[in-house]
């Protein structure tokens, strides 16, 4: 059973929890870009593809998809 849904929006945060609660170390980058918005990757068309094919993953984890 799932108790504890990390989001990549909030992974210091979030990894911070699971690294206190089952002693991991520090969490390291080694590769960082600068990304935009999904919307400046993405048609109209593939926004709505996407939308549809995770539409219950979307609605199940609580984000806002504005497609």
């Amino acid at each position: 059973m799932v108790d504890f849904i990390g989001r990549y929006e909030r992974l210091e945060d979030d990894w911070g929890k699971i690294a206190k609660l089952y002693d991991f170390g520090h969490l390291n980058v080694l590769r960082k870009t600068d990304h935009k918005t999904y919307k400046d990757y993405y048609t109209s068309k593939l926004i709505d593809i996407v939308a549809k094919r995770y539409h219950k993953d979307i609605t199940l984890l609580g984000y806002k998809f504005n497609g």
